[in-house]
């Protein structure tokens, strides 16, 4: 028996999205809960270029952090789950102090980043950026996780 993918497509910005509804196995996270940091907007120094490397440029940055929440959502303490401003700082500050030629660079930096901290057992990014007239986006979605 296969397993049941959903596929949903969003028309404003010709985005495909994938939605697993099938049994978790060893190809997928340890945990089905998630934090989830949405369209946080950075100023980043990418591209191919030193052109388009000499002025930071906005990217946007999406993150599906794969961490136990139960225990959190139980006690109500932060101390039980992951801070999701002290990340988002973090974030900020890796962005700021580096140079990335590809925003496929961004994504696996963000993601050695975000699989440091305790708990987490996977990761789910997608970056973004405005490059071309008439397009509204290019980017790339990475999946990383803990082993």
């Amino acid at each position: 028996m296969t397993n049941p993918i959903t596929i949903k497509f969003i028309r404003p910005t010709q985005e495909v999205f994938l939605i697993y509804n099938g049994p978790m196995d060893s190809t997928h996270p340890k945990t089905t809960d998630s934090i989830i940091i949405g369209g946080l907007e950075l100023k980043c120094r990418v591209g191919d270029t030193p052109e388009e490397r000499s002025f930071p440029q906005l990217i946007n940055v999406h993150i599906q952090v794969f961490v136990p929440l139960k225990k959190a959502g139980v006690s109500d303490d932060i101390a039980h789950t992951l801070d999701y401003a002290r990340l988002i700082q973090q974030i900020q500050l890796l962005v700021q102090e580096k140079e990335f030629n590809l925003v496929e660079a961004v994504g696996e930096s963000l993601a050695g980043l975000i699989l440091k901290h305790p708990g987490v057992t996977g990761v789910s990014i997608r970056v973004t950026k405005k490059s071309f007239p008439g397009i509204a986006a290019v980017g790339v979605h990475l999946w990383r996780e803990n082993v």
